[in-house]
């Protein structure tokens, strides 16, 4: 007959190995959210920095306040993407886990699905809490400082699609989408 002690120990480390394996799923999609959202910002940085350097020129806008602009405007673009990116994060995650057949062998071990999935959501939390916080205290005293990068005199009233919006600018109030 096993000992007590045994069955207890069995048990710990089974739930040692849970949450080991839990880190590692986090880990995971925490690595590729950080890869996406780097990727996605700087690439609509840089496409916000190619729309800038049509003004490069005018008045006394030059190279370097265009790229002040992007730079100082890039967390806004930012946050713009951060849905986007936390979803493709939790599925490029989770493929690849399925590709090298580490999420099989979780789900040999014993680990539900519901927890795997569970473990990513919960990962979701603390990042949308940092996006609330950036969205209250960071971002808006961002444009200020991005507004005196651009002087107004070369500035070109035009209507810009973003992800998540329709920004018409003053004074023409036509949109082309």
């Amino acid at each position: 007959t096993p000992k007590p002690s045994s069955a207890a120990s069995d048990v710990y480390k089974r739930q040692a190995v849970s949450a080991l394996l839990s880190r590692y799923v986090e880990a995971a999609a925490l690595r590729a959210f950080v890869g996406v959202a780097a990727a996605l910002t700087g690439l609509f940085s840089l496409l916000e920095f190619v729309e800038q350097l049509a003004s490069v020129g005018q008045g006394s806008y030059r190279v370097s306040d265009a790229l002040a602009f992007v730079v100082l405007t890039a967390p806004g673009r930012m946050l713009q993407v951060m849905p986007v990116s936390m979803l493709l994060a939790c599925l490029l995650a989770l493929g690849r886990l399925a590709r090298t057949s580490e999420l099989t062998a979780m789900l040999g071990l014993g680990i539900s699905e519901r927890r795997v999935v569970g473990t990513v959501l919960r990962l979701l939390l603390p990042i949308v809490a940092v996006l609330l916080l950036l969205a209250e205290f960071v971002i808006p005293p961002a444009p200020g400082p991005a507004g005196a990068a651009r002087p107004r005199a070369s500035e070109r009233r035009t209507c810009a699609m973003s992800l998540s919006l329709i920004h018409i600018s003053e004074p023409t109030r036509q949109a082309e989408i």
